[in-house]
């Protein structure tokens, strides 16, 4: 089974417009890497045009085994590149994703809950 992440920023922090666009760039070959040794099988980063630009600016998507997924979220590399985000980028954050096969099941027990519930 696998899971996904979902990181998102907003506006860059004014004056940390080189830094930022450098850790953009860092986390892409950082990505391209895991995607390579198989740690991560997708990723995709995606800018946003109809939004509330301080709030969102754009995501990277990834998914890959649920182990290995959660296994890089302990990863120090990982770790630094998050904590160098909050400092460059407003409204930084990373939402843990339920991705293919785990979305039947999320429903499938979501369906079970109302049953034993009465819903």
């Amino acid at each position: 089974m696998e899971a996904g992440l979902r990181l998102s920023w907003g506006s860059i922090i004014p004056g940390r417009e080189r830094e930022a666009f450098e850790l953009f760039d860092y986390a892409m070959r950082y990505l391209d890497g895991k995607k390579t040794s198989g740690a991560v099988t997708y990723f995709e980063p995606f800018f946003v045009r109809t939004t509330d630009q301080e709030y969102e600016q754009g995501f990277i998507i990834l998914k890959g085994p649920v182990a290995e997924i959660f296994k890089l979220m302990e990863e120090d590399e990982y770790l630094t590149l998050l904590s160098k985000a909050y400092y460059l980028l407003n409204h930084f954050k990373v939402d843990i994703l339920t991705v293919g096969e785990g979305i039947v099941a999320q429903l499938d027990r979501s369906a079970k809950v109302r049953v034993e519930l009465g819903l």
